[in-house]
């Protein structure tokens, strides 16, 4: 499965026995991001409109918008962060680019608990679908997640692990999830290969 973590969140089930090569049918194939994950009264709502999604949380601008929440109800916790002490940021101009990102690959303990707490929700997705179909690994592509690299990897895959806590899975299933290629031109790649099955293969 490739998972896309950027301004929002999505996947597609890559099969090597399938004509195609993805499972792209029906239409709603790989819409997880639509999943609702918080169903609470004050659930973060979804650029879709819809309250509690799974992108609304666990996408690139969930967080932000997650970080600038935190910052405002609790600033004392806000202003011991590199996002201010070292970068500038106040609630009101926090972004991913310049304060949140470079604030968590430095090691900042506030920036990381956002990112950490953000991505929860998103591994346990991950993993439900990875015993569901059995996948043999997980590639997370994406603006936010590749800009974050070995950071929001290590994130992912330590909140993978606590969801898949049984004694009859191998002991590394978390480093099933694996970082994509930063090329940017790689999903142009794919989607030329898929189009070129399709015509040798057509429905």
């Amino acid at each position: 499965m490739v998972v896309t973590v950027s301004s929002g969140v999505g996947g597609k089930i890559f099969d090597r026995a399938h004509p195609a090569g993805v499972l792209d049918d029906p239409f709603y194939a790989g819409e997880i991001g639509h999943l609702v994950v918080d169903d609470s009264i004050d659930a973060p709502i979804c650029d879709c409109g819809v309250q509690g999604h799974l992108g609304a949380i666990a996408s690139g601008r969930g967080i932000e918008r997650e970080a600038a929440r935190r910052a405002i109800a609790d600033p004392g916790a806000f202003g011991k962060s590199l996002c201010v002490t070292r970068l500038g940021a106040t609630p009101e101009n926090l972004t991913n680019e310049e304060h949140i990102v470079p604030a968590a690959r430095a090691g900042d303990a506030w920036a990381l608990d956002v990112v950490r707490d953000c991505s929860r929700p998103l591994a346990k997705i991950l993993a439900t679908i990875m015993l569901a179909a059995g996948l043999d690994r997980i590639i997370v592509i994406g603006g936010f997640a590749l800009v974050l690299s070995e950071t929001y990897l290590s994130l992912l895959r330590e909140a993978f692990a606590r969801v898949l806590r049984y004694d009859v899975l191998p002991g590394d299933m978390e480093n099933r999830l694996e970082l994509g290629d930063a090329n940017e031109e790689a999903c142009l790649l794919g989607a030329g290969e898929f189009f070129k099955r399709r015509l040798r293969n057509p429905r």
